[in-house]
């Protein structure tokens, strides 16, 4: 394969030349929050999403939302891509320039900008190969109005990246807000809704104690208070003997927890359905059927994100890739499939098999079940049953 002689010159180097990239302040956030960032962004007249991706920053720190995301996005990035040639065949020298590093990022950034909603890429490249990709921060970014910001990310005027000098070293992702967006209303809610369920924790999951004394006696109340302090840090009342009674009461199913927590899986559920599509590759099912029609969803979905990553390389970053000067116009990116079947159902069919009167050398099932085949100078032991008569 041909080398890449087109040098990259170094003002084009936009995150150290051409950019003074300050954080993105964060924020508490809230549904109303939200709900004005989403109008800021949809708005017909100069949208701007950088408090929109203010809100996603939040909601990226939310566990459950970040091991779902991270899954989807595995189920992509860690299957095999390869360049293949008009005439089929897959040239070594050609798929080594994509078995790299910056390779891998790629396709991580192209997934996350179904999440975002956009992502930036810029190629680094040293005048023969590309050495990494970076993202230019999102919130420097204005999709709308084609420019990278440069000093504040509230510029009406940047840097143009679709046109101009540093357009062929650039890969846009732009697909809408991102399910981020979607997912943004169920991640706020189940946030407060666990600090609700560590208030009620906090507030029944202990006994709370009760001290009553005599007010007859002077410096009584003041005693049941140090008292009451000094054993811990549950709950505790000081009550007169005599005068007042304390009752707790619950709430609609308050005391077990089941409120609060029910409440919380629920939006834990419809997250999960709307990233991966079911809720049993993460949780335990009732069934194995129901286990398998979930697996075959998630399978629809991970087929789905696959045709959109491999139709974005070829219609998207190929034509960038030649333009660098990589020579790789008679090829095409597409998956390796993978042929082979769990080993479960390997065992399965070779049993169909050995049941239909064929034979399978032994060797087989020990290489496919990975266990070490037992030198023959070993005694095997085998565990026969015994059959014992008894006289009546």
């Amino acid at each position: 394969m041909a080398k890449n002689t087109k040098k990259q010159p170094d003002q084009l180097n936009i995150l150290t030349h051409n950019i003074r990239v300050m954080n993105l302040n964060r924020t508490k956030v809230e549904i109303k929050t939200w709900r004005n960032a989403l109008e800021m962004a949809e708005t017909l007249f100069m949208p701007f999403r950088a408090d929109l991706y203010r809100v996603y920053q939040e909601l990226w720190l939310d566990a459950h939302l970040h091991a779902i995301i991270q899954k989807r996005i595995r189920n992509v990035k860690n299957k095999k891509i390869i360049l293949r040639s008009s005439n089929k065949e897959i040239d070594p020298l050609v798929n080594k320039q994509i078995e790299t590093m910056w390779f891998y990022d790629l396709i991580n950034l192209i997934m996350e900008g179904l999440f975002w909603g956009h992502s930036l890429i810029q190629f680094d490249t040293d005048g023969y190969n590309i050495k990494s990709v970076k993202l230019i921060p999102r919130h420097y970014v204005r999709p709308e109005l084609g420019i990278i910001c440069k000093s504040s990310i509230y510029d009406n005027d940047g840097i143009p990246y679709r046109e101009g000098d540093i357009a062929p070293y650039l890969v846009e992702v732009n697909w809408d807000l991102g399910l981020m967006n979607i997912a943004a209303a169920n991640t706020i809610y189940k946030k407060y809704g666990v600090i609700d369920y560590a208030n009620f924790v906090e507030i029944f999951g202990s006994p709370i104690r009760e001290f009553r004394y005599d007010n007859k006696i002077m410096g009584a109340k003041e005693e049941a208070d140090q008292l009451a302090e000094k054993q811990g840090n549950s709950s505790a009342v000081s009550l007169p003997k005599d005068s007042v009674e304390l009752t707790l009461h619950k709430g609609a199913d308050g005391n077990s927890g089941n409120l609060h927590g029910g409440f919380v899986d629920m939006l834990k559920d419809e997250l999960t359905i709307l990233v991966l599509g079911q809720t049993m590759t993460t949780k335990d099912g009732s069934s194995r059927s129901q286990g398998e029609v979930h697996l075959e969803e998630q399978d629809e979905v991970t087929k789905d994100d696959m045709k959109r990553v491999i139709y974005f390389l070829n219609e998207v970053v190929k034509p960038k890739l030649i333009g660098l000067g990589i020579k790789i116009e008679d090829c095409d990116f597409e998956y390796l499939p993978n042929k082979k079947l769990p080993v479960k159902e390997q065992i399965d069919i070779a049993k169909t098999l050995i049941d239909i009167g064929l034979q399978i050398d032994d060797d087989y099932f020990y290489d496919l079940a990975g266990i070490p085949k037992p030198k023959t100078n070993q005694n095997t032991i085998v565990k026969k049953k015994s059959i014992h008569t008894h006289k009546a």
